[in-house]
């Protein structure tokens, strides 16, 4: 199983927590714990800036079990990894370094999945949300990635529609009009740009 963390400063109402989740300031998990800053931005936050701009990245991973590393994803690419170490009973890596940036888009921090097992013997993994970079009026939509994005939607909508196992038909149908919207709002986009 796995889990949507949302790091709260304050103490966490529903509606707060609720609040960081639509805007992004979460990350998901099966074990390992993740933090994330871009210039001193988290998850769901965009950064205004100018092209060639050098931000600072700071990311950090802890676990129980060997995540073996953490990467630094850049408009879908790795552009950094940092192996992980035993630190007082647990695993940890840390990354802490500048980055120039060039055009929009979006910058998250990962633990790559199938690296290792936790202990329900799945593999690991955990994912920020973006922080989103904001270059001038240049747009972050990216219509070759908004397609790939349609096809595993579509390609996941048939699959819950096959196998997808719900308490009620009302909790199946909220879940697949998630998955419709999303597409419906891509293609929008898409028809747009």
């Amino acid at each position: 199983f796995s889990r949507v963390y949302i790091p709260l400063q304050e103490q966490t109402t529903e509606r707060k927590w609720l609040n960081a989740l639509t805007q992004g300031k979460s990350y998901i998990t099966n074990g390992p714990f993740l933090e994330f800053e871009v210039d001193g931005r988290k998850s769901g936050d965009t950064l205004a800036m100018s092209a060639g701009k050098t931000v600072q990245i700071q990311g950090r991973g802890i676990g129980r079990q060997d995540f073996r590393s953490i990467e630094l994803i850049v408009n879908g690419k790795v552009v950094h990894t940092v192996p992980s170490q035993p630190s007082g009973g647990h695993f940890v890596a840390e990354m802490d370094f500048l980055l120039s940036l060039s055009k929009s888009g979006w910058i998250a921090l990962r633990i790559p999945q199938e690296q290792s097992n936790n202990e329900l013997g799945r593999p690991v993994f955990a994912h920020t949300s973006p922080v989103y970079i904001q270059i001038a009026d240049e747009k972050i939509f990216r219509p070759e990635v908004a397609r790939v994005l349609i096809t595993e939607m579509e390609e996941s909508l048939k699959k819950i529609k096959s196998q997808g196992t719900f308490s009620n038909t009302r909790e199946r149908g909220d879940v697949l009009q998630v998955y419709k919207q999303g597409i419906q709002i891509l293609k929008k986009q898409l028809a747009d740009s």
